[in-house]
């Protein structure tokens, strides 16, 4: 058969206001390009589980109008899967809809789909429930026949993580990604209300095991030289003894990586200092709010959130004084928020010195315990309005304020936070941590893990998975090797290469533009046709343009760094050369041979 995966991909707001400030705030912006570039793991999954005999295509959903002949490639397909979230799942249906009446077998999975199964139902041929792994041969074999299942459930089964098989990152195109995803375990055990997770595929916290975590890693590199990794836990470090097992494997590997983890983290040094020489840039945690009111009625199971919030500040400095980042993330609009829950988030963020901070609004997603209460209480605004499941808007009646108050409240504190002036004031606060630490370990020459509490406001852009978190892998870096920590300083290489971009900006417009009164002015005679001088003129604006692009990250583009100093020698060579055997006029002593040439 042929079949195409295809996924509801990308970060979806219906607060057209909230929509207009995030394109104009940097920490909006780049998280919408951070979430729209993740793959779909469960897909990828799917596909790398289907046996050989089969056509695999992986597609995002954004391609199927943005490219020319993606979607013809339907036209040919036997069996169509799709997987959706729930603030997409309306885009999933129509197309589902679309693609049966023309004919083809359509599967919609997902944790959506099995959270309301009979609605998926109505606009496919089969709904895939649960676990994917588990139903998928059984969903090939009755495709491949003709004859799908309305419905592929497992009741009570649990799929084992030591059979999880490769996902196909080969169907990827590497260049569309800022990192690709690997799973190291599925659950969480705290259970939070509003949790609409792996947790309702699975009642249990299972690990895979690492030698296939390290598997999957080596394929990804084997395809991508130096990527950066999402490992797509909801709670990664439950298992600390299995990570610092894991970690010294994943420090040969040279990545960089993020996770997702809980403020546990802080309380074991050891841990933070394997995560941090295996390259993590930086950890998620959900703090959800910083007043303790708010996470009493936070769990289902437990108040463990409520029992760490007096070590929150305290946490933060551990992990950032060990070189990684912390992104904090708070819910807004939880039962005990008032009003001045905004002042106290920012507050927060300000005293806490967070690198990163997302906020978002308490959203009912179905199937969550959340929900259930919601309408219970007769809360839920519009039911079944799943396309505001989106974490940035407003489906529910607070208990502490209006709705009004909630969504101009949580904009007046998104426009402080996002700021572009903020943003660069965070980066900047960090990026002092790291250089203390640097230091440190320079005169020490030992990892140091001081605390450092910073004393002035620190906000942050809210990217969930945030691209500056480079940053904090560049340092670690450096604090493996002093002498490296002495030779190489970012702002330097961006110095150097800002001057050379501007030179060859300059001078490849001047040439480009007035050649021939350059040509006059050195006294040189002109070549005999235009095009040789605009050719190297428009290379000399390409060469500036890299340049350009080195200065403003030059580590990571580190890699055209030695492009841009070969380019630079062999012209210095070429012109030494030149000087040495033949000279080059002096313009100051040199008439105007051509006073009247003009191009053309």
């Amino acid at each position: 058969m042929k079949i195409a995966l295809i996924a509801m991909s990308g970060i979806r707001v219906c607060d057209r206001e909230l929509l207009n400030m995030g394109l104009t705030l940097p920490g909006f912006v780049e998280r919408s390009k951070v979430i729209a570039s993740l793959p779909s793991l469960g897909l990828l999954t799917l596909a790398g589980m289907t046996p050989s005999r089969h056509h695999v295509a992986y597609i995002e959903v954004d391609r199927l109008t943005a490219e020319d002949g993606i979607r013809q490639q339907l036209d040919s397909c036997d069996l169509i899967a799709i997987s959706s979230y729930s603030a997409q799942i309306g885009e999933a249906y129509a197309l589902a809809d679309e693609l049966r009446q023309a004919g083809k077998q359509v599967v919609i999975g997902g944790i959506h789909a099995t959270t309301l199964p009979a609605e998926a139902k109505e606009h496919c041929d089969a709904v895939l429930v649960g676990e994917g792994e588990l139903s998928w041969s059984a969903v090939l074999r009755d495709a491949e026949a003709g004859a799908l299942q309305p419905y592929y459930k497992t009741e009570g089964a649990e799929f084992d993580l030591q059979d999880a098989p490769m996902p196909a990152f080969e169907l990827l195109d590497i260049g569309r990604y800022n990192r690709l995803t690997v799973q190291t375990s599925r659950g969480c055990p705290h259970r939070c209300a509003f949790c609409a997770s792996s947790i309702l595929l699975t009642k249990q916290y299972k690990q895979k095991p690492a030698a296939r975590v390290l598997a999957e890693i080596d394929r990804i590199k084997a395809l991508w030289e130096h990527p950066f990794i999402e490992f797509a836990d909801d709670n990664t470090f439950v298992n600390k003894a299995y990570w610092k097992e894991l970690l010294p494997e994943l420090k040969k590997r040279n990545i960089r990586w993020f996770t997702e983890t809980d403020v546990s983290l802080a309380q074991d040094g050891e841990l933070l200092h394997l995560m941090r020489e295996s390259g993590c840039a930086q950890v998620l945690i959900g703090f959800e709010s910083p007043t303790a009111p708010a996470l009493q009625e936070l769990e289902t199971r437990r108040n463990w959130k409520y029992r760490q919030q007096a070590g929150y500040r305290e946490a933060i400095a551990t992990i950032q004084s060990h070189g990684i980042s912390v992104n904090g993330c708070f819910v807004l609009g939880l039962d005990s928020h008032d009003q001045t829950i905004f002042d106290e988030v920012y507050d927060f963020v300000m005293d806490s010195g967070l690198h990163e901070v997302q906020i978002t609004l308490q959203t009912p997603f179905p199937g969550t315990p959340l929900y259930a209460a919601l309408h219970r209480e007769n809360r839920i605004i519009s039911p079944n309005a799943w396309e505001k499941c989106t974490l940035f808007d407003i489906n529910f009646v607070p208990r502490r304020m209006t709705v009004a108050e909630l969504s101009q409240g949580f904009k007046r504190l998104t426009a402080r936070l996002y700021s572009e002036e903020a943003t660069k004031a965070r980066r900047a606060h960090f990026k002092g941590q790291l250089r203390a630490l640097v230091k440190q370990k320079g005169a020490t020459g030992s990892p140091g893990n001081a605390a450092f509490l910073p004393e002035h406001a620190l906000w942050s852009s809210g990217a969930r998975h945030c691209d500056a978190a480079f940053e904090s892998a560049l340092f670690q870096a450096l604090l493996k090797n002093k002498d490296t920590v002495n030779a190489m300083h970012g702002h330097r290489i961006s110095q150097i290469f800002y001057l050379a971009a501007l030179y060859d900006g300059l001078l490849g417009l001047a040439f480009l533009l007035a050649p021939y009164g350059i040509y006059g002015w050195v006294g040189v005679e002109p070549p005999n046709h235009i095009g040789y001088v605009q050719f190297p003129a428009l290379l000399l604006l390409v060469f500036a343009w890299m340049f350009f692009q080195i200065a403003r990250a030059p580590l990571q583009r580190r890699l055209l760094i030695p492009y841009g100093i070969g380019l630079k020698a062999a012209y210095v060579l070429v012109v030494l050369g030149h000087w040495l055997t033949a000279g080059i006029p002096d313009p100051s002593n040199s008439p105007d041979h051509f006073p009247h040439r003009h191009r053309g």
